[in-house]
């Protein structure tokens, strides 16, 4: 019951969710590290902030199974809204169709492609967006240079980490939710 999502001068723990919160969306994203762990305890509970958040209303979670970086994780939930929004062309998807396809678009995405994406987020001057897209190649090929065909996140620590639990919401039921975006381990 202590775990908790750090939010701007305070913590949010599990503990008062229970308690005081109340929500009334169809989807919760929690983007941090770790968010989807839980502590089993004796009978099998298994409690944590999602059991938490499910007891305060909300039907589905997306969260992650280990620690994440900013950037992948970014760009898999701009992708994924994009997805379950659709375009002119194409429909809108259901939540888990659209986190597989953005999964399989994160992971085929070339430095090109997701320096593009970047360079549009005003918070990241594109040198050092250059650099940051650098250190998370060499985390999983190290001594390797990145090149502009290599495919950043193919490795499934960037992509995998993130699953859907709880009722699968519709269509229209998707559009809305909460996103809740944690510490991050890049810093």
């Amino acid at each position: 019951m202590w775990s908790f999502l750090e939010l701007t001068g305070e913590n949010l723990r599990a503990a008062d969710i229970l308690r005081e919160l109340r929500i009334q969306a169809d989807l919760v994203v929690l983007a941090g590290c770790e968010t989807g762990r839980g502590d089993i305890l004796r009978g099998d509970e298994i409690l944590g902030l999602t059991r938490a958040l499910f007891y305060a209303g909300t039907p589905s979670l997306l969260v992650t199974l280990w620690p994440v970086r900013d950037i992948p994780t970014r760009l898999l939930l701009e992708e994924m809204n994009r997805q379950i929004g659709g375009s002119s062309q194409t429909p809108p998807l259901d939540v888990a169709a659209a986190l597989v396809a953005a999964q399989n678009w994160l992971r085929t995405l070339s430095t090109v492609q997701a320096l593009q994406q970047m360079y549009i987020w005003e918070e990241l001057p594109p040198a050092l967006a250059v650099q940051r897209l650098q250190e998370l190649w060499h985390m999983t090929h190290p001594g390797q240079a990145l090149q502009p065909e290599s495919c950043p996140f193919a490795h499934p620590y960037f992509w995998s980490p993130y699953i859907l639990i709880g009722d699968r919401p519709s269509i229209a039921r998707a559009t809305s939710g909460i996103i809740l975006s944690g510490g991050d381990a890049d810093q």
